[in-house]
């Protein structure tokens, strides 16, 4: 099968092995990679990807993965028994990826299946509907890390629109972190450029396969207690915006587990938690009269 006539309204080139890539539409010019020595290069990623009929949107995601430059990467593809030809792409775009097939029970345990057959040393979860915003991500984040010692790292993300146009993630932007900031909501925290490392997930466990829409959000609040993150200031990944998105299109059922999640956390900080539902309440308010839309 073709990979490129499989999918649609593909924003990325298809060149899979290429040392200088294409920019995705609207993005800037790319910034060089970090100088690191590629034999200094001993960190090695595991990228989770969760599939189930994901032929439309996937060759982007694999395209990104295959375009990094840092060397020392697994794709690891964890699939929820795709009828649609998603398999066949993957063999064909990433002959040496590992793929774990007929994976049930939702995404939360498809993540976590994914983080425990990992061999990375860290460990980031890319869907196959999101992509990496150019070829330098996962230097980036290594140079984060050695620099700085941390367990894990986050940085920028736009969103693609059902426009086919670029935007960034919200009206929070990327702030200081802190505790308290993440857990008021102030920091703004999307799993496609957050990587964390296998150390951190074996202290403070996997997702909670309970909730649907805001797993991460109770993973991240997890990992913050226990370790402060590095922050990169660039843009690492793209969250792609459509009606099949489970977030993007059940977003009442979002908020509110979302407000649940933070609850369950309010102990650790009970001010963060007061902002955090004045916050909500204000854009519930301004939702309702038309003046916002988050």
């Amino acid at each position: 099968m073709n990979a490129a006539s499989s999918t649609v309204a593909s924003p990325m080139p298809r060149t899979l092995h290429a040392t200088s890539a294409a920019p995705v539409p609207g993005q800037p010019a790319t910034v060089g990679a970090p100088a690191i020595p590629l034999e200094a290069a001993t960190l090695k990623f595991t990228i989770v990807t969760c599939t189930r009929n994901s032929i439309e949107t996937l060759a982007d995601t694999i395209a990104s993965v295959r375009r990094q430059t840092w060397p020392n990467v697994e794709h690891l593809f964890v699939d929820g028994g795709s009828t649609d030809g998603t398999l066949e792409m993957i063999r064909e775009m990433a002959p040496d990826a590992r793929i774990l097939e007929n994976v049930t029970g939702g995404i939360s345990r498809a993540m976590n299946v994914g983080i425990e057959q990992a061999t990375g040393d860290v460990i980031a979860h890319l869907h196959g509907d999101d992509f990496y915003w150019d070829e330098h991500v996962l230097a980036r984040v290594a140079e984060a890390m050695q620099r700085t010692g941390a367990e894990w790292v986050f940085g920028h993300l736009k969103h693609f629109t059902p426009e086919k146009t670029f935007r960034d993630e919200g009206p929070r932007g990327l702030k200081p972190f802190s505790y308290w900031r993440y857990a008021a909501q102030f920091v703004s925290m999307v799993h496609p450029s957050v990587f964390i490392s296998k150390r951190a997930f074996n202290e403070v466990g996997l997702f909670d396969t309970q909730l649907r829409y805001a797993m991460d959000i109770d993973l991240f609040l997890r990992v913050a207690k226990r370790f402060q993150p590095a922050q990169v200031e660039e843009t690492l990944a793209v969250f792609r915006l459509h009606d099949g998105s489970t977030s993007h299109s059940n977003q009442d059922a979002s908020r509110w587990e979302e407000v649940v999640v933070r609850w369950r956390h309010a102990a650790h900080s009970p001010s963060a938690f007061a902002v955090f539902i004045a916050r909500v309440s204000k854009r519930a308010v301004l939702r309702k009269l038309g003046l916002s839309k988050y």
